[in-house]
């Protein structure tokens, strides 16, 4: 009895444990077309946010979005341009290592007036409360227009409460999480280099015979 009950139990685990998994992998591929598109739209949202676009909600995103946004492969690399105000806007996902693992931005330049026009975050996995405080509205908008320094490079200045000031060059560090703020000051920086280099071959290309 003691073997069949043993049997039994393991047979009506199998079971069991078969059903769920049928089912999980059902509603997931049922899903999956949803989460990709949820995936798409919240990438051109955060596209539209680094570049400075606005938008209503969601819908009018995705509309604006397919508009006002050109896609192009530059080495297998997804980069973005958009006219803003008859000015070019540059944009690029760019990653990094943070504290607990990648931080994915999308950043987006004005190299003809040299500036940052702005970025959004994509994904992190920075502690809530310090490090993921990256996300939060005001560490962002220390961004949005901030002039670009001479070198490409964005001073990381001590925590403070977020620099508005869009002439110096720099942006407050978060207290508490030094090294997710190096980690953003690194990927914001490269990622400008980047972009100011294809802005310039692009203008060194037009004045081409």
């Amino acid at each position: 009895m003691k073997t069949q009950g043993k049997a039994y139990t393991i047979m009506f685990t199998t079971i069991i444990s078969f059903v769920f998994v049928a089912v999980l992998a059902a509603a997931y591929y049922s899903m999956k077309p949803l989460i990709t598109t949820n995936a798409d739209s919240f990438k051109m949202r955060a596209i539209l946010n680094a570049m400075n676009i606005p938008y209503k909600d969601n819908t009018d995103a995705v509309a604006v979005f397919r508009k006002s946004v050109k896609t192009f492969l530059l080495k297998d690399v997804s980069h973005y341009s958009a006219f803003k105000n008859e000015v070019q806007i540059l944009a690029m996902e760019k990653t990094g290592d943070g504290l607990w693992g990648k931080i994915t931005l999308v950043v987006a330049v004005d190299p003809l007036n040299r500036k940052l026009a702005g970025i959004d975050v994509i994904s992190h996995s920075e502690t809530p409360g310090l490090g993921g405080r990256i996300d939060e509205a005001w560490f962002k908008a220390q961004y949005q227009d901030e002039a670009i320094p001479g070198n490409n490079v964005i001073a990381m200045r001590p925590p403070g409460t977020g620099d508005l000031d869009k002439t110096n060059g720099g942006v407050d560090a978060i207290t508490g999480a030094s090294r997710t703020s190096e980690a953003m000051h690194s990927i914001v920086d490269r990622a400008i280099a980047d972009l100011i280099s294809i802005a310039a071959e692009a203008k060194a290309q037009e004045g081409t015979p």
